[in-house]
C-alpha cells in the first residue's frame, strides 16, 4: 500500500469520525434549543402569574377601607398579598436566570457545532484531494 493510499484511508476515517461529531453536536443543539424554549415558557408563565397577582391587588385594597367591617382582616390579606408578590418576583428572577443559562449553553453548543462542521469540511476537502491524486496516479 502506497503512502498516498494510506493517507486516503486515514482521511476517509477522519471524515467519518468528524461526521459523527457533527451529528452529535446537532443533536445537542436541538436539545439545547428545546431547553431554551422550555425555560422561556417558564419565564412567561411566572410573569403571567405575577401580572395576575398584581391585578388582584386592587380588589384587596378595596376591602381595606377603614369604615368597612372586617377591614383588619383585609389589611392582613394585603400584607399576605405583598409577601406573595415578593415570592412571585423571586420566582420570575429564578426563571429568568435559568433562561439566561440555557441561552449561554445554546450559544456554546452552536459555536462547537460550527467548529466541528469546519473541521469536517476540511477533512472532506483533504480526502477529495488525495482521492484525485490517487486517480491521477492510477491512470
Amino acid at each position: 500500500m502506497s503512502a498516498l493510499q494510506e493517507a486516503a484511508r486515514r482521511w476517509s476515517l477522519i471524515v467519518r469520525v468528524r461526521g459523527l461529531r457533527v451529528r452529535r453536536r446537532r443533536i445537542a443543539l436541538a436539545l439545547a434549543q428545546r431547553a431554551a424554549q422550555t425555560a422561556h415558557a417558564e419565564v412567561a408563565a411566572r410573569e403571567q402569574e405575577r401580572a395576575q397577582h398584581a391585578a388582584q391587588r386592587a380588589l384587596v385594597l378595596a376591602g381595606c377601607v377603614h369604615e368597612s367591617p372586617g377591614a383588619g382582616v383585609w389589611r392582613e390579606a394585603l400584607e399576605q398579598h405583598r409577601l406573595q408578590a415578593a415570592n412571585l418576583q423571586t420566582a420570575v428572577q429564578v426563571a429568568q436566570a435559568a433562561y439566561m443559562r440555557t441561552l449561554a449553553e445554546l450559544e456554546n453548543i452552536s459555536s462547537m457545532l460550527r467548529r466541528e462542521t469546519r473541521a469536517q469540511e476540511d477533512a472532506q476537502s483533504r480526502a477529495r484531494e488525495i482521492a484525485a491524486k490517487l486517480r491521477g496516479e492510477t491512470y
